[in-house]
Formats: structure tokens, C-alpha cells, sequence
């Protein structure tokens, strides 16, 4: 299958919507959210997708997705540090999603500084 911008800008909406990144990386929680997102980019009526589109897949293409942007924003970043106007939907989607996964992993790298902090605390008691 080839993958238009159309495909992207629906598979971003999708982890916009579902979250997949609230649950730690190839965990239960989180290859279930990635299956359903799978399932229902397949049942999509606007864009056919293929019958037999995994959710490896979907990953894999959101990995590519992220990987793109990001070296995109460190092109624009080094070429002039003066805002490039407006960004199509398929770049304010892939921000979102990786401004929440680094929200994601401040709270959780904060949750293990606090239950670390308790367990010294409790060790000096």
C-alpha cells in the first residue's frame, strides 16, 4: 500500500484520539490501542486502507511520520530561527501527538522522582 497524505492525516487523528503513547511502549495496554487504530483505519470509508493493515504497521508509519517532522523542524530551526507561517493539519497533528508524548514522559520521570525522594525519606526515618 502507498501511503498519501490523506492516510497520514487520518492515522495522526487517530492517535490524536486514542492516545497510544499514555502507556508504556510495547505494553498490553498500548498494542491494544495500536490494533484499534489499525481496525478502524481499515474500516474507514473516506480512504481505503489495506484489508490486512497491523498494527505494526500503523506504528511503524508514525515512527516514519515523527522521524520526518523532526527533521524537518531541525532544518527549519537551522535555516532561519523566524516562525515559517502557517503548518498544514498533518504537521499540527504530528506536534500534538509528540508535544503529549514529551508531556508523558516529564510526569512519568516526575512520578519516579517523587516515589524515589519517599523511599529515601522513609530510609532515614
Amino acid at each position: 500500500m502507498q501511503w498519501t497524505r490523506k492516510h497520514d492525516i487520518l492515522l495522526a487523528r487517530k492517535i490524536v484520539a486514542q492516545e497510544p503513547i499514555k502507556h508504556k511502549k510495547g505494553s498490553i495496554k498500548s498494542g491494544r490501542i495500536w490494533t484499534q487504530i489499525s481496525h478502524g483505519l481499515r474500516t474507514c470509508q473516506e480512504v481505503q486502507f489495506m484489508v490486512n493493515l497491523s498494527q505494526r504497521g500503523v506504528r511503524e508509519r508514525f515512527t516514519t511520520l515523527r522521524s520526518k517532522f523532526k527533521e524537518k523542524e531541525r532544518v527549519k530551526h537551522k535555516e532561519s530561527r523566524i516562525s515559517h507561517g502557517k503548518q498544514d493539519e498533518l504537521d499540527v497533528l504530528i506536534k500534538e501527538i509528540i508535544d503529549r508524548e514529551d508531556l508523558h514522559e516529564e510526569n512519568k520521570e516526575n512520578e519516579n522522582k517523587n516515589e524515589s525522594d519517599r523511599v529515601t525519606a522513609s530510609k532515614m526515618r
